[in-house]
C-alpha cells in the first residue's frame, strides 16, 4: 500500500476501535476460561492493534493467535488470524512474507468448514493486492478474479464492488 492509502485506511479502522475494549481484552486475556476464550481475545486484540497502527504489537499477539488457532485445529481462526497477521507484516513493509501469510491463509480457508466463499475471498483481495505491490501484476489479477468469482457467489455487493475496484485499478475487468 502506498503511505498515504495506509495512513487512511489506518486512520478509518481506529475510528471504530473502542480502546476501552481493547484494554478490557488485554485484563480478560490473563483469565481466560478455555484456550478457545483465549484464541477469541487475541484475534479481537490483534485487530484493535492493527486498527489503532501499533503492527509489531499486533504481529506478535497474532503469530500467537495463529499458533494457539493451529494447536485447536481452527482452520476458520487461523484463517482470519493468517489475513490480519499478514496485514501487520504488509504494514511494515515485509510484502513478501505478508505474501506468503496471505497464501497459507488462502490454503486455510480451502481446508475449513463454511469459510469458503468470506474468508477465501478476502484472503485472496489482500493476496492480489500484495501481488500488485510486488509488481506480480498477472498473479494479482488472476488472484483478484478468484476472489471476484467467490464474492459473486456470496452476493455481498460491497464486497463484490471492492474486489471489481481493485481489479481496475490494476487495469483488468472482473
Amino acid at each position: 500500500m502506498t503511505d498515504d492509502r495506509s495512513s487512511r485506511s489506518a486512520r478509518h479502522q481506529a475510528d471504530a476501535v473502542n480502546p476501552d475494549q481493547l484494554d478490557r481484552n488485554l485484563r480478560l486475556l490473563d483469565v481466560a476460561a478455555t484456550r478457545e476464550d483465549r484464541l477469541t481475545l487475541l484475534g479481537q486484540i490483534g485487530e484493535a492493534q492493527l486498527a489503532l497502527g501499533y503492527y509489531r504489537e499486533a504481529e506478535a499477539t497474532l503469530r500467537e493467535a495463529v499458533t494457539l488457532a493451529g494447536e485447536l485445529v481452527d482452520r476458520r481462526m487461523s484463517c482470519a488470524n493468517l489475513i490480519q497477521l499478514a496485514s501487520a507484516i504488509q504494514h511494515q513493509n515485509r510484502n513478501e512474507e505478508a505474501a506468503e501469510l496471505y497464501r497459507a491463509a488462502i490454503d486455510s480457508a480451502d481446508e475449513a468448514d463454511g469459510a469458503r466463499d468470506d474468508l477465501a475471498g478476502s484472503a485472496l483481495l489482500h493476496y492480489g493486492a500484495c501481488l500488485a505491490e510486488l509488481g506480480r501484476r498477472e498473479e494479482a489479477i488472476a488472484s483478484l478474479r478468484r476472489a471476484l468469482t467467490l464474492r459473486r457467489a456470496g452476493g455481498d455487493r460491497a464486497q463484490v464492488a471492492a474486489t471489481e475496484k481493485a481489479l481496475a485499478a490494476l487495469g483488468a475487468a472482473g
